[in-house]
């Protein structure tokens, strides 16, 4: 079974110290008064635990199954509105299964010691205490300057999620990786070609360009994917610059090249978008988006069509 030794005690001065720490990326690491790490995670020959021990050798990546409000609570100048619930034990290794299928078994090492955030933290629930819908009750994925939380890891849903369901949340998961984490902390560029066709609509109410209720093409008609809550049909806010990105990168990573141009047919902005994402990423990280989405549809299967796929 897992040993975690949670070495950082919360108290006034710590809190203060932690909201400068949240700032720190892995490149820069956290140095205590001791010059100990935040965690200590050791090898095992439990093939989970060996794999978080294994994963931090060669990333620098702490996987949390345990760990503090504050990891989660500060986000550099303000509080979180997160609230997280720890995973139970007897949990652990098919929360480990499913981290490695939807997150970290995506990319090789070295991609994760350079874009990945300082901690992956397991959680039974991620609940949003300032949204009002169901999917804010119980999320997927949560983020935060030097974090990504891993949700619904509980016994009463976690086996139940089949390949189709696993896609749809790495699809999601990597949006947020991409979107909320690499771009919005500056560790790629992305052009402005990407941006421009979209930005004026930006966290906007696009509810006038709904036509019969269609929300989803209102929102592809100014080269935006639907990104969050479930669409409803006659409400459609827009995503900002960040949920523009994880909305691409969702739909890229879940998708064929050929779901993703009839995705996109009569919807010349998302082309032109999809294009410049596509190039700025491999760029930037060597990364091809397109072909982790043609990897990823070949093993857990279609989406779109329902074809199975090599995953067991």
């Amino acid at each position: 079974m897992k040993t975690i030794y949670n070495i950082f005690t919360f108290s006034a001065v710590t809190a203060a110290a932690a909201m400068l720490a949240v700032s720190c990326y892995k490149e820069d690491p956290i140095i205590t008064d001791k010059d100990e790490p935040q965690y200590v995670i050791e090898d095992s020959s439990d093939p989970a635990q060996h794999y978080l021990y294994t994963f931090l050798q060669d990333t620098g990546v702490y996987i949390l199954s345990e760990y503090n409000d504050v990891d989660y609570k500060w986000n550099v100048y303000d509080e979180s509105n997160y609230e997280l619930t720890r995973i139970d034990p007897g949990i652990f290794n098919e929360a480990v299964e499913y981290l490695r299928k939807t997150l970290t078994d995506v990319y090789e090492t070295g991609f994760a010691a350079k874009y990945f955030p300082f901690k992956i933290l397991l959680a039974g629930t991620i609940e949003d205490t300032m949204s009002y819908t169901d999917d804010g009750a119980d999320m997927v994925c949560g983020f935060g300057r030097n974090y990504i939380a891993i949700g619904q890891l509980r016994a009463d849903i976690l086996p139940a999620k089949d390949n189709a369901r696993i896609l749809a949340d790495l699809g999601r998961i990597n949006g947020i990786l991409w979107g909320n984490f690499i771009y919005t902390n500056d560790l790629i560029s992305i052009p402005e070609s990407f941006f421009s066709p979209s930005r004026q609509y930006y966290e906007q109410n696009l509810k006038s360009l709904i036509v019969d209720g269609d929300t989803e093409a209102a929102i592809r008609s100014v080269g935006m994917w639907f990104y969050g809550e479930e669409p409803d049909s006659y409400y459609a806010m827009a995503p900002d610059a960040a949920g523009d990105v994880a909305g691409f990168v969702e739909m890229i990573l879940t998708h064929t090249e050929e779901e993703m141009k009839a995705e996109m047919e009569g919807y010349d902005i998302l082309l032109v978008k999809y294009n410049a994402l596509i190039d700025a990423v491999k760029d930037a990280t060597g990364i091809d988006l397109q072909e982790l989405g043609d990897r990823n549809v070949g093993k857990f299967g279609s989406l779109d069509t329902g074809n199975e796929g090599t995953e067991e």
